[in-house]
């Protein structure tokens, strides 16, 4: 649902009713929103043209992050895979594996230099992957005594993750192999 907040109005100006199951993820940039869904799709409303594109995963999508020159999404899915897709053609650009995401709503994203992507696990520790390649570059041990880790945030400029696990949030560079501050 859109809500113009300038007229505080309860009611909302448009209602987007095509995903047949629960809402994820939903982003935004100047025009267009990206909502992801548990049934296995991500929709793309161009606000400018009125339109909306349906690129099917095939799998429960669990979370959506945006690049940071806007010309990919990547897709956290329930099958333990993260997506690249292309943002114009929908297309399948690459795949990564290696974490588990089992039932959680395990979040992922991309780093500043829009070179890495990064996913949480539900074993205790997050993956950074070199985005063409598809490679795990760095297995990052949040804790040895498990715990998932559901939420991450990467630094718009640099090289800096943010993770969630339990009652913890955890600071740590790629760029120095050791977590910078536990908090």
């Amino acid at each position: 649902m859109c809500w113009d907040i300038r007229t505080r109005r309860l009611e909302p100006v448009q209602v987007m009713k095509e995903a047949r199951d629960c809402i994820t993820t939903v982003l935004t940039n100047d025009h267009k929103i990206f909502a992801a869904s548990l049934d296995g799709c991500v929709r793309h409303y161009d606000i400018r043209v009125g339109e909306m594109t349906c690129d099917k995963i095939g799998e429960p999508v669990t979370y959506l992050a945006l690049t940071r020159d806007e010309q990919c999404l990547v897709a956290g899915c329930q099958d333990s895979v993260v997506r690249l897709l292309d943002c114009s053609t929908g297309e399948l650009l690459n795949e990564y594996k290696g974490h588990q995401a089992d039932d959680y709503h395990i979040e992922c994203g991309i780093m500043a230099s829009d070179a890495q992507v990064v996913a949480g696990s539900s074993e205790g520790c997050a993956y950074v992957w070199d985005l063409l390649e598809g490679k795990v570059v760095q297995r990052i041990t949040i804790s040895d005594n498990g715990g998932v880790v559901h939420s991450l945030a990467t630094h718009p400029k640099r090289q800096e993750l943010l993770f969630a696990r339990r009652r913890d949030i955890y600071v740590y560079s790629t760029d120095v192999e050791i977590i910078v501050e536990e908090i």
